[in-house]
């Protein structure tokens, strides 16, 4: 395994990243435990990390990113989630199939995406558990005492969805982000 990451150029921390993203998915199902750990068992997490890793570099080069490249990355992230779908995010497969419908016309509806990445956003607030939602609001009340009501509101929403994607690796949809 590791001389396959070596050999595909995945650097040494973003392998890390997988492996530690492998111990940190939650295993679903009552009284199920996490498999003996074994590096081709992080091989999916490794991949993913990867490809996470080569699309936030778009951003930072300096260089104009062309619409075909973010169109590109973004349908490799949206592909790779489909294939990797998380069990316990099942509820969005349809949306991202959508997306995909949309990436692969020659000239995307940018609108419609950005619109269902807000849709995917509103569905992992949704089904959050009350658990993420108790921390993650305690984390915000603690941290913006002075604010209003509704300010602690939408910024709980935007916390609640950003742990989420990172969590599950979930990928924007719209071409905005790459």
């Amino acid at each position: 395994m590791i001389r396959s990451w070596e050999s595909r150029g995945v650097p040494l921390r973003v392998v890390l990243e997988g492996i530690k993203n492998f111990f940190e998915k939650p295993v679903s199902g009552p009284g199920r435990k996490k498999k003996a750990a074994s590096l081709v068992l992080c091989d999916s997490f490794v991949q993913k990390a990867f490809l996470m890793s080569r699309t936030r570099k778009i951003g930072r080069e300096q260089k104009i990113i062309s619409r075909d490249d973010k169109k590109s990355a973004t349908m490799d992230l949206v592909r790779y989630f489909l294939q990797s779908l998380p069990e316990e995010m099942s509820f969005l497969q349809g949306d991202f199939h959508f997306a995909l419908q949309i990436l692969e016309k020659k000239y995307p509806d940018e609108e419609k995406l950005e619109k269902l990445d807000r849709t995917v956003d509103e569905k992992l607030i949704n089904n959050a558990s009350e658990s993420l939602v108790k921390r993650i609001r305690s984390e915000v009340l603690s941290e913006y005492l002075n604010s209003g009501k509704e300010e602690i509101n939408r910024i709980i929403e935007i916390k609640l969805s950003r742990f989420i994607r990172e969590r599950f690796q979930i990928p924007h949809l719209s071409l905005f982000y790459y």
